[in-house]
């Protein structure tokens, strides 16, 4: 069974931009994934670019992507409030703003993440 994400960066005009990640949501997956790999701006903008995911790894070109590498189509990253972010029935959504990771369990509060 997967743990589904979304992945979002907040916009300077207050929306979130964001993707979805199938597998391995939980806060030790992809959490530090990105705490560890992407962690500025340039590089969370260039992972949102690519759309909707399978997986997350320490480099783009290592994640695995549904359009790129299954061809799939309808899955660009979308643009949102804070406060709704599109439901693909994930467990955690991740936002990356004033340079820091937050996370949150779908309805709970948003925290900083740490290594």
């Amino acid at each position: 069974m997967s743990t589904r994400n979304r992945i979002g960066i907040k916009l300077k005009d207050g929306m979130v931009e964001s993707i979805y990640c199938h597998c391995d949501g939980y806060l030790e997956g992809v959490g530090q994934t990105l705490i560890a790999h992407y962690n500025d701006e340039k590089k969370v903008k260039k992972l949102i670019a690519m759309g909707d995911m399978y997986s997350l790894a320490e480099s783009i070109k290592k994640s695995v992507f549904y359009k790129r590498d299954r061809g799939e189509t309808g899955v660009e990253s979308q643009k949102h409030s804070l406060k709704e972010f599109p439901d693909y029935g994930q467990e955690f959504e991740y936002l990356f703003t004033d340079g820091k990771w937050k996370a949150r369990h779908v309805g709970g509060k948003w925290k900083i993440l740490k290594v």
